[in-house]
């Protein structure tokens, strides 16, 4: 038994090949190696370094995996050339160089004499000219992908000598005339060379294609009715200039076809009911097309995992019937069309749906509240530009995973849910990728995996690749929202971009903003915030845009830090108390002004205390006025006594006015034929003086007076009236009254108080 044991030892010992592992070494040195992904090439066992593969009885080496992990960025393999040491290999089967830098090399003639080699992928690999006749040697192989080059000329007639290739990606290059093959897979995207303005007709030959890609190839004819593909389980003739309607007999010409793809061509008409008969469809972007009328309910399946219909020109409400069921959508897009009612409610269930698009429709009435409740997957939510109504439902923070909100141009009303602060990715604790649009619509861009069927594309997707890979945002521009600033939104860390403007929003900035360490773009313009700047802004080190104009912000400018990198004055504008660079407005006492952390909110608190003081004094003033008056009167006996004698010689004047005015008015009266009744209703308060005997004996008198001597009688009259007054106010009051003096019955009172007592009696 150890004998054994020491056998296999020595056997697994001895796995690789000396020669071939000083080939390994060679190429090792011919790169350069940035990500140090070649840092385990040094041991004795090749077969055991990362990306070789080895046979496992004989130990030569029969797979080569270089494929750059790191795309887009400086970390790929560079050489100035593809090695010559590769010729070592002579049993290598699977070779894969793709995502690397080989300097814009051409293709070496002598992989045409690796025999055995079956995959070969230099996708994206930098190389260019002609593709060399020799890899037409290569009859074992299936898979060739040299797409995303510079490859030109001919595609070589050697290459329809591979009988057994049944992958084939040309796409990205500049190649021209492509040979007919029998293939399973034929990518050609971006070939605008290979077949001119129409397709070849050698597709019509492939009996056994499955997958045909040839998007943006400047084809230019109608959609082909001639084309027949059973076994067709994916077709892709997007971004090109196709015309006319999608064929009514499609569902007979490829009655298998599961994935769709005829965004941005020049297809019209309506939706053919032959769609519905496609049982497998489950991809359908028919986006940027002339499409009208309304969409059919009978597309709406349970297998639909995308469908996307943006810019055309779809009218009506988007199909509602309970009937239908888009239980398993992944995508809906719907943007910039003419839909009308309310947002889709087959979206009810949709539990793993990570990504809807409503913009630029009529879509109206409140945001649902299933919509927090139910769609607990989604990962990208715009609903901007519609007509939706209402608040922001609160719910909406039960959404863990949204990285993307946009609700601008509605009208939408209320304040913002400081609950916002539950968006997990938006506070760095889930992934940090939009993985939604990263991993499946640019797969070869955010993993570096290049994928057979790209199984989402969107359309017109306006956001740049920089912002896919990372990115969480947050845009309600153009509502009618009030309110602050929830101090919740700060918490959000992973926040990348925070739009808010255009709304009526007060308050101050959060001190706490400083922590979005990730935020790239801030826009709090033409609202209605107030007092001075934070100085926390300038801990936002890849703050690339801020606007902060047309509102009412106080104080200096803060230059500290990366805010001193802001020197366009449209980003403060429209701030009438706002000063400093880069406005050309100069603080009063600039170098003394440095308010610190945590007082903005201090002018609030300001305006608050300033209201109250002011109620104060008012209630204060009123308070003394009143009992510097009364209380006087109360203390001051002398004064009382003043007061009332004043009061009564001015009440006394006023009767004695108003007895001569009435007597007048009614000897007159009486001259034109009139009676003393009317005067008893003209003056009812003083009835009991006109029957007085006094009053009517001078009343008597007087109408037997000349009218020549009107001036004298009138001044006699006065005093006897006033003698017939006094008279019969007296006599009202009690025997004691008028004979002592008043104050037994009213102190020092006026005698205004006598009158009232006898009139009222």
């Amino acid at each position: 038994m150890a004998l054994l044991l020491l056998s296999l030892s020595r056997v697994s010992a001895i796995t690789c090949i000396e020669k071939e592992r000083n080939a390994l070494l060679e190429l090792k040195k011919s790169f350069n190696d940035p990500s140090h992904r070649l840092a385990t090439w040094n041991g004795i066992n090749c077969c055991t370094w990362n990306g070789v593969g080895c046979n496992q009885t004989c130990g030569y080496v029969t797979k080569i995996d270089l494929r750059s992990k790191q795309v887009n960025s400086n970390k790929v393999l560079f050489s100035i050339s593809i090695h010559s040491s590769w010729f070592e290999f002579e049993n290598l089967n699977y070779l894969d160089l793709s995502w690397n830098h080989f300097n814009y090399s051409r293709i070496p003639n002598w992989l045409g004499q690796l025999k055995n080699l079956k995959y070969l992928d230099l996708e994206n690999s930098y190389v260019y000219g002609p593709i060399p006749a020799m890899l037409g040697n290569l009859s074992t192989l299936e898979y060739l992908d040299l797409s995303n080059n510079a490859l030109t000329g001919e595609t070589p007639v050697s290459l329809g000598r591979l009988l057994n290739l049944r992958e084939l990606d040309l796409g990205g290059n500049r190649l021209e005339e492509v040979p007919p093959f029998q293939l399973k897979f034929l990518d050609a995207s971006s070939c605008t060379r290979c077949f001119g303005s129409e397709l070849p007709r050698w597709l019509q030959t492939q009996k056994a294609l499955v997958n045909l890609q040839l998007s943006n190839m400047s084809i230019s004819s109608t959609f082909p009715t001639w084309l027949t593909c059973r076994n067709l389980t994916t077709l892709d003739l997007s971004h090109n200039q196709i015309v006319g309607p999608i064929p009514t007999s499609i569902d007979n010409q490829m009655p298998n076809l599961e994935d769709l793809f005829l965004s941005t061509n020049l297809i019209n008409d309506s939706l053919p009911l032959s769609l519905c008969k496609l049982k497998n469809l489950a991809y359908v972007d028919l986006s940027n097309n002339g499409l009208s009328g309304m969409v059919r309910g009978c597309l709406l399946t349970s297998k639909l995992r995308l469908l996307d219909l943006s810019l055309n020109q779809f009218s009506e409400t988007f199909p509602h019937s309970h009937g239908n069921d888009l239980s398993n959508v992944e995508q809906l897009n719907l943007r910039s069309n003419k839909f009308e009612g309310s947002m889709p409610i087959v979206l009810k269930n949709s539990k793993i749906l990570e990504f809807i698009d409503l913009e630029g429709n009529k879509f109206s009435g409140n945001i649902p509240i299933w919509v927090g409740d139910n769609l607990g997957s989604l990962q990208f939510l715009r609903l901007r530009d519609n007509l939706f109504n209402g608040t922001i439902p609160s719910n909406l923070c039960n959404l863990k995973n949204l990285q993307i909100l946009d609700l601008a141009h509605n009208q939408l009303e209320g304040s913002i849910p400081s609950n916002f602060s539950n968006f997990n990715v938006m506070m760095g604790k889930g992934r940090n990728e939009v993985s939604v649009v990263c991993r499946n619509v640019f797969p070869q861009l955010c993993d570096g995996k290049k994928k057979v069927i790209q199984s989402i594309k969107l359309s017109n997707f306006n956001y740049s690749l920089s912002q896919l890979m990372l990115m969480v945002n947050i845009d309600l521009l153009k509502n009618y929202l009030v309110g602050t600033i929830p101090r919740e939104i700060t918490m959000l860390k992973g926040l990348i971009g925070l739009n808010l403007s255009h709304n009526n929003l007060v308050g101050t900035i959060p001190t706490e903003i400083g922590g979005l360490g990730s935020l790239e773009s801030l826009d709090l313009s033409f609202n209605q915030f107030s007092g001075t700047i934070p100085r926390s802004l300038s801990k936002l080190n890849s703050l690339g845009v801020l606007r902060l104009s047309h509102n009412n912000f106080s104080g200096d400018i803060p230059r500290e830090g990366h805010l001193s990198t802001f020197n366009e004055a449209s980003s403060f504008d429209g701030n009438p108390y706002l000063c400093g660079n880069p406005l050309h407005v100069k603080c009063v006492n600039e170098d003394a002004f440095e308010p610190p952390y945590g007082t903005e909110n201090q002018d609030e608190e300001d305006d608050k205390w300033e209201k109250r003081l002011l109620y104060i004094m008012i209630i204060f003033g009123y308070a003394v006025g009143f009992w510097g008056v009364v209380g006087v009167l109360i203390l001051k006996k002398s004064w009382r006594y003043t007061y009332f004698k004043f009061t009564d010689e001015i009440i006394h004047t006023e009767v004695v006015q108003e007895s001569y005015d009435r007597r007048t008015f009614n000897r007159g009266y009486q001259n034109f034929g009139g009676s003393s009744q009317y005067m008893n209703d003209f003056y009812p308060r003083f009835e009991h003086l006109q029957m007085n005997p006094t009053y009517i004996r001078h009343e008597e008198d007087d109408n037997k007076v000349d009218k020549k001597d009107d001036n004298k009688v009138d001044k006699k009259d006065d005093k006897n009236v006033s003698k017939g007054l006094s008279r019969e106010l007296m006599s009202k009051l009690p025997s004691h009254e008028h004979k002592g003096s008043s104050s037994k019955w009213f102190g020092k009172s006026s005698q205004k108080h006598k009158y009232c007592l006898v009139l009222a009696s």
